[in-house]
Parts: structure tokens; sequence; C-alpha cells
């Protein structure tokens, strides 16, 4: 949904338009009413998402899907819940992008974390090969 604003601040009279996103309440009412036959009228494109998901899941390395995972939740996750991490100052355009500083701190930590854990699974594997 877009929200028409009129730029005042502008010497330009071209009106800008602010984005608003659907209510979740909206969002299921949606659903509900295209229910199974918006799927039954979208059949081709479903199977071709399906076909696609099973190739991209199939190429997919566990290891570093493992990773992508723990970094989501201990980096991008926490941001979320955080409502300075909304402030226009924050995002890269409009409401996307947003909680770069959160991010960027987080994400140095896991950094470090995943270093420290890398480096006790590298002494790990020395010792069981009869290394120091």
């Amino acid at each position: 949904f877009f929200q028409r604003q009129t730029n005042i601040s502008s010497k330009s009279p071209a009106p800008t338009y602010k984005l608003k996103h659907a209510t979740p309440e909206q969002s299921a009412r949606v659903r509900a009413r295209a229910g199974e036959a918006f799927e039954a009228r979208s059949s081709d494109d479903y199977a071709f998402w399906r076909l696609a998901t099973t190739h991209v899941k199939a190429s997919v390395d566990p290891v570093a899907l493992r990773h992508f995972r723990e970094l989501q939740a201990t980096v991008a996750a926490p941001c979320a819940n955080y409502a300075s991490s909304f402030h226009k100052a924050q995002c890269l355009w409009a409401d996307n992008g947003c909680g770069q500083q959160c991010i960027a701190e987080n994400a140095g930590r896991f950094f470090k974390k995943m270093a420290r854990s890398s480096k006790t699974r590298d002494e790990r594997a020395a010792v069981a090969r009869g290394g120091p």
C-alpha cells in the first residue's frame, strides 16, 4: 500500500509516496479469501516455485546454511526488537535495510564467537591427529 503525501519541503509540486505495509489482519483476510482457488489458478507458478526450491535446497551446503541461520538468529533477529533500529537514519532506503548499527555490533560479536569456535575445532582436530 502506498499513502500519498505532499512534499512541502521541496520546491517541486510533485507528490512523494510513503510505503505503508498491510496489517496482519489485512494479510490474513487476503489469504483467507484467496484460499485454495488462488493456488489452483496459479498452479504453473507454484509448480515452478516448488521445482526451483527443490534445486536450491539440493545445492546448498548444509554447514553454510547452519552458519547463515546462526548468523540470522544472533545478528538480525535481536535487532528487530529495538524500535531505534527502524529510525529513518538506521535504514538504507525507506523501511528497508534497517538496524545497520545494531547489525554491525552483533555481527562483530558473532564473528569473534565463530573464530573462537573454529580455533577450538582446529585444536581438537590436531589432537585427534596426534599433534600438539
